[in-house]
């Protein structure tokens, strides 16, 4: 198990290595959490 600073995901090796989305993101998946968190 890992975890990142976008997701309070825990994620395994196989999601990782397969580039799993959970909640839209992909783990340590900066871009897109920025682009989703991004204010207006």
């Amino acid at each position: 198990m890992a975890t990142d600073d976008y997701s309070a995901h825990p994620w395994t090796l196989q999601e990782i290595q397969s580039g799993t989305v959970i909640d839209g993101l992909r783990f340590f998946d900066f871009r897109t959490y920025h682009e989703l968190h991004r204010e207006h």
